[in-house]
């Protein structure tokens, strides 16, 4: 009996073991393996991405090598060996048993080719995350083949936590423009890309680069969409990548949530592909956005003659929900341009989204060097009827636009909005130069509830490098706004045409501490408030109001190049300290009593030395030449220093050091007029800096001199002795 009782548990032994080895029982994927098809398969070597991809999913093998798995028990690493590829698979990971944020799966590419051509355009991958989480894609070759389907690595059906970084996704025979093709994509859509739900969040593609060569690639270079409706967030990070070759948009969004896109660099450099282009495309109609696009570098998008070009387009027409948008350090730059341009394009009717729109901090260089009529934008934010949102801000931002035809640097259109908040435009710098219209900032505000402030911006027109002038300047046109403007500096320096530095229709707008300028005597000046134009400054500071309003040659460091920095004596610290900003374009902090005007809170110091007077007893109507030296204590090259003497703090002499003086350089400067004393007694002679700087202690020197007084009566008796000089006059020489 005991015997076979020993038998019996000899044989569920037995059957035990052949069902364990039946169903692949080993230990579930841990620790590091390789994938390599010329080495034999083993237990830690796959001779194919889809032998690995099984072991990790059933725990079965399509190579002889030994199954581990299904599953992990802690982070796996596999390493695709260098030099072991190509391999022609199409892989697809779905969701994996055991991953989590400490057991994550790692697939190192060391550089090697995964590649496939697609037959199909709903199963259009070379390597797809379907659902899968925690898996990382580091340094591997992606190559989609064929030329009308592809998608390079396709995240969908909540793929979260996964990172795509360092590589290199490539369509080289891709000429299609179907919105269903993309390098990477993050969609639930199979034969459409718009088929919205929920592909995936906090996935993030990092370090890659795209490319297909010129005139080829899909339609976008990375597209994220997401449900079409409702407030779920889906966030993920697209950083650090450059993404070139694409047809329609480097990073295209459809109902994308919470997307920050960032150190990007976006360009189709030599593509003459028809259409029209856009670096980022956000598309959030009725629905939230809250997206961070910030410090990309978009250029270069298309040389084709009639495409549209956006550098950034964000499209929020009746958004909803919480979250604004941050468009921050970005640098949007075209070259030669032949049609529309938008740097950046905020497209919010009836937006109902609560949140701020800040456009801050970035970098719109435009080129357009044909005669036909079309419009360069710097930034457009279109905001009209928008309800609920904080407000929109324009901060810090530098547009260069060189055009023969029309230029905007800023565009507001905020009619019949209600912001929660008073907005600001402040700290921007616009160099303009067109040869027909040209607009610095303008704002349409008809029946806005809130204020806008205009606050420390630098505007300034000029001549097309090209061309000579013509049409309509307005370097300041708020068209029924409320508000303020004060700190700005407008400059026009124009051949022809009709030059207005403000042309204001009516609002309830304050004018204050700003600098208007003109230094071009061909140009008019003009001030137009609605009904009445002023032709002078002292006109329109006589009518309006702006009582330390100015008129100073700002003397720009480089303005053909960009550097509108003012190095004006008369203009320092000149300015108010207003709540709203207490910094300046570069980030300094202004003077808190007497901030200068403009968008750059300059520094100018020169220091006055070796001036020696000889004369020290004279007798009345002695001259001599003053000479003074001027150094130069700042990193720019600094001219047209006012300089100027008096005598006893009267005969004031005002002259200009004509020379430039280099940075950390001296001149000596000897005035046209001499010094001529006629005082009796102690003359005190005062060269000083006829304007302001930065640093008051060094900007006078003095020298002291004697007029003796000429004897007169008893003293010219005979045998008198005189010991000195004389000159004409009643009482002894005055």
């Amino acid at each position: 009996m005991k015997q076979v009782y020993l038998n019996s548990l000899k044989k569920i032994g037995f059957f035990s073991a052949v069902f364990l080895f039946a169903t692949g029982a080993f230990a579930s994927l841990s620790g590091t393996y390789t994938i390599d098809k010329g080495s034999a398969a083993s237990s830690t070597n796959y001779q194919s991405f889809a032998s690995f991809v099984s072991d990790l999913k059933s725990g079965t093998r399509s190579d002889a090598g030994t199954p581990n798995g299904p599953g992990i028990s802690a982070s796996v690493i596999v390493n695709v060996v260098a030099k072991s590829g190509p391999y022609s698979e199409q892989v697809t990971i779905t969701a994996i048993t055991g991953v989590s944020a400490s057991a994550t799966i790692t697939i190192m590419g060391n550089g090697e080719t995964l590649q496939h051509t697609a037959t199909s355009s709903t199963n259009a991958h070379t390597l797809k995350l379907d659902g899968a989480d925690y898996i990382t894609i580091d340094g591997l070759n992606i190559v989609s083949l064929s030329s009308s389907i592809g998608r390079g690595i396709w995240l969908t059906n909540s793929a979260d936590n996964n990172v795509i970084k360092n590589c290199v996704l490539n369509m080289p025979n891709m000429t299609s423009t179907s919105n269903n093709n993309a390098y990477i994509c993050l969609t639930v859509g199979t034969s459409s890309m718009l088929s919205y739900g929920d592909p995936g969040e906090n996935n993030v593609i990092m370090n890659n680069k795209t490319g297909s060569g010129v005139d080829k690639g899909p339609y976008s270079g990375i597209s994220i969409v997401n449900e079409s409706s409702g407030s779920t967030v889906h966030p993920n990070i697209i950083r650090n990548n450059e993404i070139k070759d694409w047809y329609y948009a480097g990073v295209w969004g459809y109902y994308p949530f919470q997307q920050t896109i960032s150190n990007n660099d976006i360009h189709n450099t030599g593509s003459g592909r028809s259409g029209n282009k856009n670096g980022v495309y956000m598309y959030n109609y009725n629905k939230g956005g809250n997206h961070k696009l910030d410090s990309n570098y978009i250029h270069d998008l298309s040389t084709y003659s009639t495409s549209y070009w956006y550098g950034i387009y964000n499209y929020a027409y009746y958004g909803t929900g919480t979250g604004g948008i941050s468009i921050k350090g970005n640098k949007i730059y075209r070259p030669g341009s032949t049609y529309y341009t938008y740097g950046i394009y905020n497209s919010a009717y009836n937006n109902y989204i609560y949140g701020e729109i800040n456009v801050n901090d970035n970098e719109v260089k435009i080129d357009y060097n044909i005669s036909t009529s079309y419009v360069q934008y710097g930034i457009y934010n279109y905001c009209y009827y928008s309800q609920n949102a904080s407000n929109v801000n324009v901060i810090g931002n530098k547009i260069d636009i060189n055009s023969q035809r029309y230029a905007y640097g800023i565009m507001n259109y905020l009619a019949y909005s209600n912001f929660n908040k008073e907005c600001i435009v402040a700290n921007n710098i616009l160099n303009l130069r067109a040869s027909y219209y040209a607009y610095g900032i303008y704002t349409y505000a008809y029946n806005l509830s809130s204020k806008v402030h205009y606050l420390y911006n630098t505007i300034y027109s000029g001549d097309h490098s090209s061309g000579v002038a013509s049409g309509y300047k307005y370097l300041y046109y708020p068209y029924y706004t409320q508000g303020d403007f004060k700190n700005n500096i407008l400059e026009c320096e124009d051949g022809g045409g009709t030059t207005y530095c403000l042309y204001y229709y009516p609002g309830s707008m304050k004018f204050d501490y700003n600098n208007f300028f003109t230094d071009n005597a061909a140009s008019t000046l003009i001030w137009y408030d609605g009904s009445t134009q002023y032709n002078s400054f002292n006109d329109y500071k006589a009518a309006m109001g702006g009582k330390n309003d100015i008129s100073v040659d700002p003397v720009f460091v480089d303005q053909p190049n960009g550097d509108l920095t003012p190095t004006a004596f008369n203009m320092v610290n000149k300015g108010t300290p207003v709540k709203e900003v207490t910094d300046d374009y570069f980030k300094i902090n202004r003077n808190s009593s007497t901030p200068d005007i403009g968008a750059i809170e300059f520094y100018i110091d020169v220091a006055l030395s070796n001036f020696t007077f000889s004369g020290k007893n004279v007798c009345g109507g002695y001259k001599e030449s003053i000479t003074v030296t001027v150094t130069n204590n700042n990193a720019i090259a600094i001219k047209d220093v006012p300089l100027a003497y008096d005598v006893n703090g009267v005969r004031k002499v005002m002259e200009n050091v004509t020379a430039t003086i280099g940075p950390g350089k001296s001149a000596d400067f000897t005035f046209n007029l001499p010094v001529e004393l006629n005082f009796p007694g102690t003359n005190i002679i005062n060269v000083y800096l006829d304007g302001s700087d930065d640093q008051t202690t060094n900007n006078l020197v003095t020298a002291t001199a004697t007029v003796v007084s000429s004897p007169y009566g008893g003293e010219l008796s005979e045998n008198s002795s005189f010991p000195g000089y004389f000159r004409q006059g009643g009482s002894g020489g005055l």
